[in-house]
This record gives structure tokens, C-alpha cells and sequence, in this order.
């Protein structure tokens, strides 16, 4: 499945927009969730941090959840 860096940022800033709590893991679940879609497309993780309008620190977590994809699994129920 294809997603453009802008569709990637969107869902990013909905997911964490729409998180109290936990927003540092939001930012890892996504990682976990898209990290073989943003590796495939080549998209620059810093691009779409920078698109949601998220702060740098971002990237680093984000990175952190894709390195993480490769070694766990979303429990099912749970819609990222």
C-alpha cells in the first residue's frame, strides 16, 4: 500500500492530536504500524514530522518505532 508523506503526516498528527496520555508511545505504535510503508516509499521520517507540525524530537521516537516493527506485533483491537 502506497501513502504519500502528507497522508503519513496527517494520520501522525490525528493519532496524536487524539491522544491525553502516552503521546510518546502513539508516535512508537505508529512507527511500528507504517515503518515498513515510510522504509518502502523511501519517505524521510524528519518530512513528515516536519509536515504534522511535530516537534524534532519527533523523529527520533518515530525511528525508534520503526526499529521496534521488526520485533513486535499491534494487539488486535487496536486501530492505528
Amino acid at each position: 500500500m502506497e501513502y504519500s508523506v502528507n497522508e503519513l503526516a496527517a494520520k501522525l498528527r490525528e493519532l496524536y492530536d487524539n491522544t491525553k496520555n502516552d503521546k510518546v508511545a502513539i508516535i512508537h505504535l505508529f512507527g511500528i504500524r507504517y515503518g515498513e510503508i515510510i522504509r518502502s516509499n523511501n519517505v524521510r521520517v524528519s518530512d513528515i514530522v516536519k509536515i504534522a507540525k511535530l516537534n524534532h524530537y519527533c523523529v527520533t521516537e518515530l525511528n525508534k518505532g520503526i526499529n521496534l516493527a521488526k520485533y513486535v506485533n499491534i494487539k488486535n483491537g487496536i486501530e492505528i
